[in-house]
């Protein structure tokens, strides 16, 4: 049993789409236009009302993907969703990941609900999922946003299409930026198996900052 969790705007396909004979390739190509997607374009950074540095991460059609994660998780975006931060490289040249990944046990719950009557004691599952994901350079900035790290963290989107033209600092941000706040966790976070550890196989991982150490 394959279970769809969360892939961005994933909703566009069909929902009887078959994964079979000739529909493979239309359902991997899908895949792989969810997961380009994923990939956030960089990060806008900005005070809000308390001067707290907020981290909007820039996306290409952004307005619809943040529609999507809302309506995916139920209006409830804290309950679905975890924030990881890696920092990987090495010193001098590091760089820090920020992964929003949703906890895809929900998903399997979900899917159980909506199919209650199938057996699953003999079902093996496997959970397919894109974690949105966006790398920049440790940056002034970011270290100090890492700085002040909390368990809840608040966070932007914005859509790219924003800031093709113009000067980003005419913008009305409170007008086109939407925010949410999420749980910082570890990647290795033993609540569920998170496999977004996976995306930085061969790479140093110098600091998981969702592990609770040395703040």
């Amino acid at each position: 049993m394959l279970v769809l969790s969360y892939m961005p705007l994933f909703n566009r396909v069909s929902t009887n789409f078959e994964i079979s004979g000739n529909h493979v390739e239309g359902f991997l190509k899908a895949a792989k236009a969810s997961s380009d997607l994923a990939v956030g374009k960089g990060v806008l950074w900005i005070r809000n009302d308390d001067n707290v540095l907020l981290p909007v991460f820039i996306y290409e059609e952004g307005d619809e993907i943040i529609d999507h994660l809302i309506g995916w998780s139920e209006e409830k975006p804290e309950d679905w969703f975890e924030l990881h931060i890696v920092e990987v490289g090495e010193e001098g040249v590091n760089k820090v990941e920020f992964l929003i990944s949703p906890k895809f046990n929900l998903s399997i719950d979900r899917h159980k609900r909506q199919h209650p009557a199938i057996d699953w004691s003999n079902q093996e599952v496997k959970v397919l999922f894109t974690p949105l994901s966006t790398r920049v350079d440790k940056s002034d900035h970011v270290v100090e946003f890492l700085g002040d790290l909390k368990g809840v963290v608040k966070i932007g989107f914005i859509d790219l299409d924003y800031l093709r033209f113009g000067d980003p600092s005419k913008l009305n941000l409170n007008k086109i930026v939407r925010t949410i706040d999420l749980n910082l966790t570890s990647v290795n976070n033993s609540v569920h198996d998170c496999m977004a550890v996976s995306l930085f196989e061969g790479e140093l991982v110098i600091r998981d900052y969702g592990c609770g150490l040395d703040r």
